[in-house]
């Protein structure tokens, strides 16, 4: 078994005058990606290589993760917004270590849906964390969602919640 961790970047500006590749982090999105990469710390996430967008913001984002998580990192260039879903999950499938990929909506539930080979119906907003187990090259399932401004597994925080 392996782990996966498919990454939306933290929250953008609205706009950038080199256009949507040179969106920023704003203040806000910053601090919730240091939030996510203290929980990886304390989670124990240890991937062996990051790939990321070339787009600023998911630079951005995976520089402020790797200075926590370590491992190889590389710019892919088919993680941007409309990259192919299938060559990425692929490429995920065949990796031979743990994986944490930082891109953008559409690109991401669309990669969840070509690993689970149906909807995976998942909400991935800015800077949330998306933890799989891959069982093979061919069995995902989930180990967790994690938000910025959650600590814990949004299940485990929910459940928590209802017996309060």
């Amino acid at each position: 078994m392996r782990d996966l961790w498919l990454m939306r970047h933290g929250r953008a500006a609205g706009s950038s005058p080199s256009g949507d590749a040179g969106r920023p982090l704003t203040d806000e999105g910053a601090e919730g990606i240091e939030r996510v990469a203290q929980f990886a710390v304390t989670a124990g996430w240890r991937p062996d290589e990051m790939w990321h967008s070339p787009y600023l913001r998911a630079i951005q984002t995976a520089e402020r993760v790797h200075r926590r998580t370590g491992g190889a990192r590389s710019v892919d260039e088919g993680l941007v917004p409309n990259g192919r879903p299938s060559n990425i999950a692929d490429a995920l499938r065949l990796a031979s270590g743990s994986v944490f990929v930082v891109s953008h909506l559409p690109l991401l539930p669309a990669v969840l849906d070509e690993l689970f080979g149906a909807p995976a119906q998942i909400n991935i907003s800015p800077g949330t964390v998306v933890h799989l187990a891959m069982m093979g090259r061919s069995n995902a399932f989930v180990r967790g969602v994690y938000e910025p401004d959650v600590t814990e597994p949004v299940g485990a925080a929910l459940a928590k919640s209802a017996t309060s």
